[in-house]
């Protein structure tokens, strides 16, 4: 008997190995036998994260203590969703979940609770309504205050307050099941930002602690990133990205307010040749054009060859550029101040960028 289950639900698969073995009970332990496999599997998939971020790679230290913040953008799916701030360790096995937010936007609901080591999960705190719209895009904030208690913004409007655990050890932030997120910015700054810019959760930590920064995901070309109040010392950009096919290059630009290449100055165009195996690098200024094109040989950037791209503010206007951890080159020629505007085009994938402010 040839069936194909791969696409039948679990309980359907059920019924058809009790079926089967009523009439061949020889196969009866080969069926339990793979009831059980089937049974791993599925829980391995269930509670598989879709994305997990290790919070001190990102320099926000140990704790969701005062005077930090976490603001998240994206789409909630059909479903329920959970979004957990935890302990070190693995997540519902070693580490424990001391905050757990689960919206179900076809319950309408919105649980709040934890789940502890020896405990379990605790109970649940479904007050407050349900505050998400129905397009089910979102922008939820929270923030860190007194007595472990988290502050919880929905849209730019407050909520509700929970507090219950200890959020002393907390190092990562999870999300898993109905749920796609678009953008993350974590802040340890006293100020809590009231507007979110843009920035996966595998860039590795800046050299130097930002006051806040942002990581920002599913990147498709081309990229326009707000870079706010000029590209200044203590700046940096980590992008993370693969080339592609598509043309024989890519560029990363950064520029003036307005159009890219139209009506605002491009202060630094970074552009690997892919096919030359160089990288030139120009600026381009509204009225005039083009300016000296500088080219640089021996580029580390190969088609289908992952890449890690640093572009950093020095002092006097300087930019330097790290490949792969490797100091590439140095450009100087205009200022900076008024940079507001990072730009991605051409043949590139792009996973990731973290923008330190």
């Amino acid at each position: 008997m040839n069936v194909d289950y791969t696409d039948i639900p679990i309980r359907i698969w059920t019924r058809k190995f009790v079926s089967i073995a009523k009439h061949n009970r020889i196969q009866i332990m080969k069926i339990i036998y793979l009831m059980i496999w089937i049974m791993k599997i599925m829980n391995k998939l269930f509670l598989h994260s879709i994305g997990n971020v290790n919070l001190l790679n990102y320099g926000f230290g140990i704790g969701f203590n005062v005077g930090k913040s976490i603001i998240m953008t994206g789409t909630l799916l059909n479903g329920g969703s959970c979004i957990k701030l935890g302990d070190a360790g693995v997540l519902l096995q070693t580490a424990d979940a001391v905050f757990h937010f689960s919206p179900d936007n076809v319950a309408k609901h919105v649980i709040c609770n934890s789940w502890m080591k020896g405990k379990g999960w605790t109970p649940e705190d479904k007050s407050g309504g349900y505050p998400f719209n129905a397009n089910n895009q979102f922008e939820l904030q929270w923030i860190a205050e007194p007595n472990n208690t988290v502050k919880i913004n929905v849209d730019r409007i407050f909520w509700k307050r929970f507090s219950r655990e200890d959020l002393s050890g907390v190092v990562q932030l999870d999300f898993s099941y109905a749920i796609r997120i678009s953008s993350i910015k974590l802040c340890r700054a006293d100020e809590i930002p009231t507007t979110t810019t843009t920035v996966t959760p595998t860039t590795p930590p800046p050299d130097v602690p930002c006051p806040y920064f942002s990581l920002k995901l599913d990147l498709e070309i081309p990229i326009a990133i707000n870079l706010e109040n000029g590209f200044k010392p203590g700046k940096h950009i980590t992008i993370i990205g693969t080339p592609t096919d598509y043309f024989p290059d890519f560029v990363v630009g950064l520029g003036e307010p307005g159009i890219m290449r139209e009506t605002a100055n491009v202060l630094f165009s970074f552009s690997p040749q892919l096919n030359s195996k160089s990288v030139t690098v120009n600026t381009l200024l509204t009225g005039i054009g083009w300016e000296t094109e500088l080219t640089y040989g021996h580029s580390p950037f190969k088609v289908g060859e992952p890449f890690v791209l640093e572009i950093k503010a020095g002092l006097n206007n300087q930019i330097e550029v790290f490949v792969n951890y490797v100091a590439y080159l140095r450009f100087t020629r205009h200022d900076l101040s008024k940079v507001s505007q990072i730009q991605i085009i051409r043949a590139v994938k792009v996973c990731s960028i973290v923008t330190c402010y």
